[in-house]
């Protein structure tokens, strides 16, 4: 099976920022040689990748209010959520709208199952994705 790293592009970027990363990927992310990783948005102005492990809804808006803000135009954020057979407590389902990111002109524009616990899910920027030349035609 691909590594986190593999599935979620990491060695195609520069900077990355990981927020809330669980003591089972910390192996993965303390192998990266040339990326520089962020843990703290503190750290930050704005950034073009981030990478968001959250195990419940509160938390995904408590860490939204902060974030989107600093999110590049053309940036990406992949949100790492538990699966609802990974034992691990969640509220985040396969069919949560995701209306916190979507009400901020986010989209969904790709998925991964990182593995039999967690699931990704990478948004962009309404303008910046296919979606928008969707809307022009309907």
């Amino acid at each position: 099976m691909k590594s986190i790293l593999k599935k979620l592009n990491v060695f195609f970027q520069t900077e990355i920022l990981v927020l809330n990363l669980p003591s089972e990927f910390e192996k993965n992310f303390n192998k990266i040689k040339n990326v520089e990783i962020f843990e703290s948005l503190v750290q930050l102005n704005k950034f073009s990748y981030g990478i968001l492990f959250t195990k419940s809804i509160e938390n995904l808006k408590n860490q939204l209010g902060t974030l989107l803000p600093k999110i590049e135009d053309d940036g990406e954020l992949w949100v790492v959520f538990p699966t609802k057979t990974s034992g691990i407590q969640t509220d985040i389902c396969t069919k949560y709208n995701w209306h916190l990111l979507r009400n901020n002109c986010f989209e969904i524009v790709d998925e991964k199952q990182i593995n039999n616990n967690w699931k990704a899910k990478r948004f962009r920027k309404l303008e910046y994705t296919k979606w928008k030349e969707l809307s022009k035609i309907a």
